[in-house]
């Protein structure tokens, strides 16, 4: 098992991950979302690309709550990490797409990860309702399950201008906050 983190903790490791890994993968390139939109070669749109690499940390998360361990030296708070950066990512790729933003930077990003973020705050009561709503016994388990059922039902061609802006923005919220949560408990 890891050990405990805080959501401040797990936050300020994520924001210093997607800082390191931008310039990894987009060798500084002005288009800070080069990677993701890369998947457009495949016919994957970069929002789906996202969700479906958010699947595979979701899967990763499910064994280590399953097994007790990983296999790989990634741990799990490496992997909740990386799935609070791949929901403000999504969040970020839906606001450029929209025109709102010119093209965004990483001081932009980082100012986005920052407001969403900030505003989450587990409690230990949190933790314990997380853990007594566990159907299986397995608090982590449910918590993933809630994540993909809310990643499966947002269909962002349902909505358009600021409904698809706010619907983006609470599943970000709400899969950050459950991953906080997770991150808490594994």
């Amino acid at each position: 098992m890891n050990k405990i983190i805080s959501e401040k903790e797990l936050f300020e490791a994520a924001r210093t991950t997607i800082q390191k890994k931008n310039a990894d993968y987009t060798a500084k390139s002005e288009d800070i979302f080069k990677n993701f939109s890369s998947s457009t070669a495949f016919g994957v749109q970069p929002v789906n690309g996202l969700q479906m690499r958010m699947m595979d940390k979701f899967q990763r998360i499910c064994a280590m709550a399953l097994n007790g361990k990983l296999e790989v030296s990634e741990s799990a708070i490496d992997s909740c990490e990386d799935l609070v950066n791949y929901s403000v990512l999504m969040y970020c790729i839906i606001l450029q797409e929209s025109s709102i933003f010119p093209p965004m930077t990483l001081y932009d990003l980082l100012n986005i990860h920052n407001g969403i973020t900030g505003s989450i705050s587990i409690s230990d009561s949190d933790i314990l309702v997380a853990k007594s709503a566990s159907v299986a016994g397995n608090a982590v388990i449910c918590l993933v399950q809630e994540c993909i059922k809310a990643i499966v039902s947002f269909n962002i061609g349902n909505f358009e201008g600021d409904e698809k802006l706010e619907k983006a923005k609470q599943l970000c919220e709400f899969i950050v906050e459950k991953i906080a949560t997770i991150a808490r408990i594994i």
